[in-house]
């Protein structure tokens, strides 16, 4: 893979470090799976931390008491800079209140529909910046990989909710000692030599 390249692209770090380590083939699917959910809470959280908590905070306040998404928007979203993830968070709660849903189940809902929405997108944005960046046997590798990362969305969601930028990084630890690596076959070789 050209590093030049991928450096070059819009990618955050584990991002890059993910395409890397795709690529790469020696790393398993809990490795690859922990650096692009834990890029996806860690992205979310830096674009939008403060009006997910503010959100929490309102839900919890407000109760059960019925009110208008107007009302919400007023006081959680307009308090806020505008990011993707926070429009996102925002239409999906207008939709889920439309559909007549309750306030505290329009709140769980969108919270799930805008991480599920934001993983694509991530994933996406993913492609897109590789396209140009390495050859087409690789931009494979990676579309075909990448379209089983982050499948474990409540816990995405769970990290997020609390905050938990961390919550990945043991999934990312690399191993020490003599049962990291490939696995060897009996004539040390890899397994599957």
């Amino acid at each position: 893979m050209n590093d030049e390249l991928l450096k070059n692209t819009k990618l955050e770090k584990n991002l890059k470090k993910l395409v890397k380590a795709v690529l790469n083939g020696n790393f398993d699917k809990k490795f690859c799976d922990g650096l692009f959910s834990g890029s996806i809470v860690n992205l979310i959280l830096a674009q939008s931390g403060s009006l997910l908590r503010d959100f929490a905070r309102y839900a919890n306040k407000q109760g059960f008491i019925a009110v208008e998404f107007a009302e919400v928007k007023r006081e959680v979203f307009d308090v806020h800079n505008k990011s993707q993830f926070g429009d996102l968070l925002c239409d999906s709660f207008r939709f889920n209140m439309r559909k007549g849903e309750n306030w505290i189940s329009a709140v769980r809902h969108s919270i799930y529909d805008t991480v599920s929405e934001f993983r694509t997108l991530t994933r996406e944005r993913i492609l897109s910046e590789c396209n140009g960046a390495v050859d087409n046997d690789q931009f494979k590798i990676i579309a075909d990989e990448t379209k089983v990362l982050g499948t474990d969305i409540y816990r995405i969601i769970d990290a997020v909710e609390h905050s938990n930028k961390h919550e990945f990084t043991e999934d990312i630890a690399f191993q020490t000692g003599l049962e990291a690596g490939p696995k060897l076959g009996k004539h040390g070789n890899k397994a599957n030599d």
